[in-house]
């Protein structure tokens, strides 16, 4: 896939579940935009540099509303013309969609990593994220595994 646009809860549920760095597997370009820069830690900052994001302000504010990073993650992919967005915040996701743009969540992306090709367990990265106090949907957790052969 060629590029993806990423907001902040998405990437630290990666970074909890140490699969950040499986993202460039997926996708040949990886936008944060500033405001989700400046969201994140210090220790997930140091990964993202780590793994060659790009980082990007959006000049136009087309979506007004939702947090400083959601907006600046949908008018991103918007002015960019990227079509995937990764969010895990349920109303960006439904905007995203909307707006005719494709979200992902973090499980959904693992679930794609591990069909391309990428070495990794979704039951195990789930795991590390319960591990690190992250709440998930168990639902989501159970279609998650399905799609990945993982049930």
């Amino acid at each position: 896939m060629d590029a993806i646009v990423c907001d902040t809860s998405s990437l630290i549920r990666l970074y909890k579940s140490d699969t950040l760095h499986l993202l460039s597997q997926g996708f040949e370009r990886i936008w944060i935009p500033e405001p989700v820069w400046h969201e994140c830690s210090a220790a997930l900052q140091d990964a993202l540099n780590v793994n060659a994001f790009v980082r990007a302000s959006p000049s136009a504010d087309i979506v007004g509303k939702y947090g400083q990073g959601e907006r600046a993650m949908l008018n991103l992919a918007l002015e960019l013309g990227v079509q995937y967005v990764l969010t895990d915040d349920d109303k960006a996701s439904n905007e995203a969609v909307r707006l005719n743009l494709i979200a992902l969540a973090a499980l959904d992306l693992l679930v794609i990593l591990k069909r391309l090709g990428a070495p990794l367990s979704v039951r195990v990265a789930v795991e590390r994220m319960r591990a690190a106090r992250e709440r998930i949907d168990e639902s989501a957790v159970r279609q998650a595994l399905t799609d990945a052969g993982e049930a």
